[in-house]
């Protein structure tokens, strides 16, 4: 039942977001990336949400607690698909890296990551913080300010108001920051100097390629177990995570190299790809590891441009890509105001069966988004995109 639910939930965003297109919604610009890439982020976002959606259900109307799915394609539903939003981000970066970046150009990256990530996270903390309140009665207090400015950077997970575990009412979707930014400021720099040293020797996609080899077999040695997967805030952790970072990284060089250019382009490795990727997210709960190569055919062929029918490259689709951040910042919130407070809606839905349940949520899910990608989103990338130009042009 929760994988047909699943499939109406990713149904009912579709339908959505088609309504939104025909009401005059902004049609996104891919800025000249694969559409593919841009379509998958969307239903990325979209499966994040129906992950979290599937666990409230459980602990209302099953009784299980919060607690993850346990089938693993609904675990990676989460787990997965923030993976494969770490391999996007990894393979838009390569090229900077490949051409070389000077100073302006430095300031520019961080410039642009700070005004599209900060400020829809900052808007996140600011409706924790509201929901927090109606839930305890008790205001934030001094003392949890600080914690405040940690959590925007993923580094703490802290106690709002009287609420001991505020980050239950985002669904912990900030832990990744953590990573991210440790990526930013510590590992990307390091790996340009290297990039640039190798480029002596040899194609900069053949240290990528090693790095990514030494990184897989790092974190297939010295696994993260358990809680460790969901709550993975030290930078000891990063050994899960840099591996799919270089994953991405390589592919982006492997399509710059052109040497995969006839496999990639064959019709039986790309269905091969994708029944590879199907197979892994059906048997294996998480995408660490030993499911990792499992991905990276199919993400390769996605990077290429390979759409599977215009299944990733529609319209609607398109649409939720543009909108994955908002979906995927702003889903948890509105869930807890759903399921958090003992209301009698709570009851009523709790009550519902999951195939009504969950492409109803999803509906809301995706009309929130939009009001918060054009009110918010999109004019704070407006904004550092003409704070970027003007330092480019200083």
């Amino acid at each position: 039942m929760l994988l047909t639910a699943s499939a109406l939930g990713f149904a009912a965003a579709l339908l959505v977001a088609w309504g939104l297109l025909r009401a005059g919604f902004p049609m996104p610009d891919g800025g000249g990336r694969a559409q593919s890439v841009d379509g998958l982020r969307g239903f990325l976002a979209c499966a994040v949400a129906i992950h979290h959606l599937i666990i409230w259900f459980g602990a209302i109307s099953l009784g299980r607690g919060w607690q993850a799915p346990e089938m693993p394609l609904l675990n990676q539903f989460g787990a997965g698909s923030v993976a494969l939003f770490f391999m996007i981000t990894a393979w838009l970066l390569y090229p900077k890296i490949e051409k070389g970046l000077g100073a302006r150009d430095w300031v520019q990256l961080y410039v642009g990551r700070a005004f599209r990530i900060l400020p829809m996270v900052a808007l996140a903390i600011a409706v924790v913080i509201l929901l927090a309140w109606l839930k305890s009665g008790t205001a934030l207090t001094a003392e949890q300010v600080p914690g405040l400015f940690l959590w925007l950077f993923g580094l703490k997970l802290p106690a709002i108001g009287g609420v001991s575990d505020a980050a239950r009412i985002n669904a912990s979707v900030f832990w990744y920051l953590g990573q991210e930014w440790f990526f930013y400021v510590v590992i990307l720099p390091l790996l340009y100097v290297a990039v640039r040293l190798w480029m002596r020797l040899a194609r900069p996609g053949w240290l990528i390629l090693l790095l990514l080899v030494a990184s897989w077999a790092v974190s297939i040695i010295w696994p993260l177990r358990g809680e460790d997967y969901f709550v993975a805030r030290s930078p000891w952790a990063f050994r899960l995570f840099l591996p799919v970072l270089l994953a991405g990284m390589a592919i982006a060089a492997v399509l710059r190299s052109g040497l995969l250019d006839r496999l990639i382009a064959s019709p039986l490795f790309a269905w091969a790809s994708l029944a590879l990727f199907a197979a892994t997210v059906w048997f294996c709960q998480f995408p660490y590891g030993w499911s990792l190569p499992g991905f990276l055919p199919f993400m390769l062929c996605l990077a290429s441009g390979r759409h599977y029918g215009a299944l990733l490259s529609a319209r609607p689709v398109l649409l939720l890509g543009n909108l994955s951040f908002s979906i995927y910042v702003m889903h948890p919130e509105l869930l807890y105001a759903l399921f958090g407070f003992d209301t009698a809606l709570r009851s009523a839905m709790g009550g519902m069966s999951a195939l009504v349940t969950v492409p109803a949520v999803m509906v809301a899910v995706v009309l929130l988004a939009a009001l918060v990608h054009l009110l918010a989103e999109r004019p704070m990338i407006a904004l550092g995109n003409r704070v970027r130009k003007a330092i480019q042009r200083a």
